[in-house]
């Protein structure tokens, strides 16, 4: 047996081992995963573990690992914030990262090594197999940019382009450094590059483009995040068991029901990294609380917080808005002390991310609701006002109605925490999507954008859970029953799940009314205890038919982007254009532009741009388009837009026209395709 410092250290010299195998080998298949794997635990595990040894880990893996990841990206943060002071380079950032972690390795050593249970340890193994089998799958999956959405609808490139610029682009002046647009102002959302410089981190110390980086990570994050999901459904549910329900219910909801890797596909992105890692890790956190009642665990909670308004604003609100409803569902079931704990943890979760958002409220510009025109098929008017469609609050397949229909068989337990938390989130989350007024005043908060993925958000990987240990008490009949439900949601449903609306009205009247009665009355306290094996198998049959179904419709995206760019104009790109010049291209040719090198551009597709206005936004689309495509525009208006935009480089895609060019603009480079201009001072 290894003693606990020996075991501690073998724990920290994993990853750094796994990393330097990896730079050994060619930086594809094998030695491309050792790379990215062992990059990834250096920047977003292993420094927060060293700090969590040394103020105390919480009581199970899954929350232990929670808690590194938030101090982890804490160190991150606290690292970029001292590079954009000083206007440091990453390769700065780099030391400065690795003299810390060093400070707290050595003071780690000291500090005593809290031993898990036996149970816990053994799911977090199986978990982490699974999770492995998965990442294969999403790794074989992956081919270009996007995944299965493909390199012309995906976000991907826009976040490339944040990483590449921090990666490349030299002294990092300050924050606004990694912005796309040429004079475009501070992007609210991703005000401080806090995930695109963890992001880059890893590109450094993997030794990559980082592009294979927002490729191929995702598969590496996809055990961290079954984990994630364990901890907060272990703490929860009290129980080993409960974790691996709770993971299994995540993952048949954003994985299998979206033809096989769904969201997991984003986990390089902020937005897929905030719902699927950061989201599960402050729920395991704060659930810890209740359970330790430990400063140590709200102190990783404020951090785990903090991180996730940094990386997505907008998702604090869809944590705090269920704990409220976890919190009104205590209070009517449940005695004060409980209550004064969930306060404690709303506290720790509401005052680190108030400051943030406190200062990122100078970036933010008009939210409030507009017309619903790109969001018809998530957002209907009746008569009070607009709120979402419960058709597609519905939407996800077979498993996402069998998860709505399960809601309300939590006031069997209703009790117990895991189902207070259910009936509680959904009740507040339903009101909120369901009622014009409530979810009026939501979108003018966050943005109508943000608002219509409240359904993401409800807590029904919980209700799967909590559906497989009511299942459990009846053994063999329980998990049969199980299997037949979802069999049977999944061939009504399929893929999508228009037409169940009357689901979610189910949920939000099941969860709603029911607490207001079960608030009079007693209800029993289910002992699940001895029923662990049989909740893992309820769960099992839960997910295998979606899983099933799912998996059967994976594939590759093995499609050539027909926007793409030429290898020659790449390495034109990498050769000819400094760090952050500014290049004039077609707009579907810009975006992709961006993300080939660290450049800025003038325009790119709606959607996949951070603009400053939406009248400056239309004035940059039309004068891309006129520059490139009207050939009526004459030389003088299109060196017009050459000074507006301080445009020092020029993209002609052939295959839509050449245009009149002004005078002034000297032929860098041409193929079959493109040509890359430079434009002279005299002509700028």
């Amino acid at each position: 047996m290894l003693s606990r410092t020996r075991l501690w250290l073998v724990l920290c010299g994993a990853a750094p081992l796994l990393l330097l195998v990896g730079r050994l080998l060619p930086a594809e298949g094998v030695g491309l995963a050792f790379r990215l794997a062992g990059a990834a635990g250096c920047i977003l595990l292993l420094p927060g573990a060293c700090f969590v040894r040394i103020i105390g880990a919480p009581r199970n893996v899954g929350t232990a690992l929670a808690a590194a990841f938030a101090w982890s990206l804490m160190l991150v943060f606290a690292v970029f914030a001292f590079l954009f002071a000083v206007s440091g380079t990453l390769g700065l950032g780099v030391g400065v990262l690795g003299g810390t972690m060093a400070l707290a390795f050595a003071a780690s050593l000291r500090a005593a090594l809290r031993p898990f249970g036996w149970d816990d340890v053994r799911a977090a193994l199986g978990l982490s197999v699974v999770g492995a089998a998965l990442a294969g799958l999403l790794w074989w999956s992956t081919g270009t940019i996007g995944g299965s959405l493909g390199p012309t609808v995906s976000d991907a490139l826009f976040h490339l382009a944040r990483i590449r610029k921090l990666d490349e682009a030299g002294a990092l002046t300050s924050i606004g450094v990694v912005n796309d647009l040429a004079g475009a102002h501070i992007h609210p959302g991703y005000a401080f590059p806090l995930w695109h410089g963890a992001l880059a981190l890893v590109t450094r110390l993997a030794g990559v483009d980082p592009e294979l980086v927002i490729l191929y990570l995702p598969a590496i994050l996809v055990p961290l995040a079954l984990l994630l999901a364990y901890g907060a459904g272990a703490t929860l549910f009290g129980s080993w068991a409960g974790g691996i329900a709770t993971a299994a219910g995540q993952v048949a909801l954003v994985a299998f029901a979206r033809d096989g890797v769904g969201w997991l596909q984003f986990l390089a992105q902020p937005g897929g990294a905030a719902r699927l890692l950061l989201i599960p890790g402050a729920l395991a956190l704060a659930f810890a609380y209740l359970e330790e009642r430990n400063r140590a665990v709200l102190a990783s909670l404020a951090a785990a917080a903090f991180v996730l308004a940094v990386v997505h604003p907008t998702y604090i609100v869809f944590v705090v808005l269920p704990l409220i409803g976890f919190l009104f569902a205590r209070a009517i079931l449940s005695d004060p002390p409980e209550t004064r704990a969930i306060l404690a943890g709303l506290g720790a979760i509401l005052v680190p991310a108030g400051l943030f958002l406190v200062w990122l409220a100078q970036f933010a510009g008009d939210t409030g609701t507009r017309p619903p025109v790109r969001f018809t098929m998530q957002v209907e008017t009746v008569e009070a006002g607009l709120r979402l469609r419960p058709d597609q609050l519905a939407f996800g397949g077979g498993i996402k109605v069998a998860a709505l229909f399960v809601v309300p068989l939590a006031l069997l337990a209703a009790r117990q925490r895991w189902a207070a938390y259910v009936l509680g989130g959904t009740a507040v989350l339903s009101v909120v999507a369901l009622v014009p007024p409530a979810f009026e005043h939501f979108a003018d908060a966050i943005s109508l954008s943000q608002a219509v993925r409240l359904a993401g958000f409800l807590p029904l990987p919980f209700a799967l859970a909590g559906a497989a240990v009511l299942a459990a008490r009846l053994g063999l009949v329980g998990a049969a029953a199980a299997l037949a439900g979802a069999a049977g949601f999944q061939l009504a449903y399929g893929p999508g799940a228009t037409g169940a609306g009357w689901a979610m009205w189910l949920a939000a009247l099941g969860s709603t009314c029911g607490l207001a009665v079960f608030g009079l009355l007693s209800s029993p306290v289910l002992d699940t205890r001895s029923a662990a094996r049989w909740t893992v198998i309820a769960a099992a049959a839960l997910t295998l038919p979606v899983a099933i179904a799912g998996l059967g419709r994976l594939e590759r995206w093995g499609e050539p982007d027909p926007y793409g760019l030429t290898p020659g104009l790449e390495s034109a790109l990498d050769e000819d254009v400094p760090p952050l010049g500014i290049v004039l291209a077609p707009s579907v040719t810009s975006y992709r532009l961006a993300g080939a090198a660290p450049v800025r551009i003038v325009v790119a597709p709606p959607g996949h741009v951070a603009f400053n206005t939406e009248e400056d936004y239309h004035a940059r689309s039309r004068a891309a388009r006129r520059f490139f495509l009207e050939s009526g525009a004459s030389p003088a208006e299109r060196a017009q837009t050459l000074r507006r935009y301080s445009v020092g480089w020029v993209v002609v895609d052939k295959s839509r026209g050449v245009p009149s060019l002004p005078s002034g603009l000297e032929l860098e480079y041409e193929d079959g395709r493109y040509a890359l201009y430079r434009v002279e001072k005299e002509a700028a």
